[in-house]
């Protein structure tokens, strides 16, 4: 698995839905927490990519009365994540996000053999071609300074060994390390600039806000604030029978037309809701991640520890390890 996962199922209303697993209205506030302090971005490179996203659907328009980025006091450790401005009710789309808003990239049949490779292209694509650059240019302003520390980007292979007990994750962690060195080595000396700092920081990003539905993989500008949590307030979704899509559909058939495109922008990722809101004001909206009986896993793609029971059972030390996590890069 190389991001949170949208499973998806038809619905009546043409909606591709996501999660099969029930999602609550409160927060578990003793449960699993995230051991990692994230540096916040720009408030106001945060308000200007919220300013464009009112502009991408209608359920936008209000987007500003409906959330913000900050801090959640009661995990301030968590980082920047997305609060709730109002009530917010049950089943309510709360941010929507066509394809021109999102990166897109197609999953290939090799992304399977390492869990990171898939992001090279993507993060030289964002940090060296201009045109994609200004394309995204309000998501990666809205980026924090620091990205999470995605082990298998950023910690060494000495502390790999030393800390990871598992076996066959601490061969993968070694192994995307040093592919990652031998990739950015190769792009700096086939650049004019030193972007070393900047491709791992890009790398880790992607690794860590992808959503992918097995046939694409996508960033979600402003959903990507979203924290983790097993009881999650809220889903993602996605939606492919909104706004125009009939009617283009029926113009087709009627004018026999090539030009007239069908379900070209009809595709909309969404955060919704769950159906047992609805979510106080100042309240987190979260999403779940993945299966958290995959403890490693959060390790691995997200770049942070659950907390309880056997959840860091792979290490050998976890006060090394959240040690690293904190200090600088």
């Amino acid at each position: 698995m190389t991001a949170v996962v949208v499973e998806t199922v038809n619905t009546n209303k043409i909606v591709l839905r996501v999660s099969k697993r029930s999602v609550r209205r409160r927060r578990r506030r003793n449960s699993r927490l995230r051991r990692i302090v994230v540096v916040a971005s720009s408030s106001s490179s945060v308000r200007r990519l919220m300013r464009h996203l009112e502009t991408a659907t209608a359920e936008n328009e209000t987007l500003n009365a409906k959330v913000r980025v900050g801090r959640d006091e009661d995990h301030p450790e968590r980082g920047l994540t997305l609060l709730a401005n109002g009530p917010l009710r049950a089943e309510e789309v709360v941010v929507s996000l066509p394809r021109k808003a999102r990166v897109m990239r197609a999953v290939s049949d090799d992304d399977e053999e390492d869990i990171y490779s898939w992001s090279k292209a993507l993060a030289k694509q964002l940090e060296f071609d201009e045109s994609e650059r200004k394309k995204h240019g309000m998501w990666l302003q809205s980026l924090p300074k620091e990205a999470p520390k995605v082990p298998g980007i950023y910690m060494g292979i000495e502390d790999i060994e030393r800390w990871v007990k598992d076996v066959q994750l601490r061969e993968r962690l070694i192994r995307s390390r040093k592919d990652h060195c031998a990739f950015v080595n190769e792009e700096m000396n086939n650049s004019e600039k030193d972007n070393k700092r900047d491709l791992s920081r890009m790398r880790s990003f992607l690794q860590s806000r992808m959503f992918t539905d097995g046939k694409q993989r996508w960033n979600a500008p402003l959903i990507d604030f979203c924290n983790h949590e097993e009881e999650a307030n809220c889903f993602v979704r996605t939606n492919v029978g909104k706004e125009n899509k009939q009617g283009k559909t029926a113009t087709a058939e009627i004018c026999d037309d090539d030009s007239v495109k069908v379900g070209t922008e009809e595709e909309f990722f969404e955060l919704v809701v769950s159906d047992e809101g609805p979510i106080d004001v100042d309240e987190p909206l979260t999403i779940t991640y993945a299966n958290a009986d995959n403890t490693s896993l959060f390790f691995e793609q997200y770049g942070f520890l659950l907390d309880g029971g056997d959840s860091t059972a792979f290490l050998n030390s976890v006060d090394s390890v959240e040690d690293w996590f904190l200090a600088e890069s």
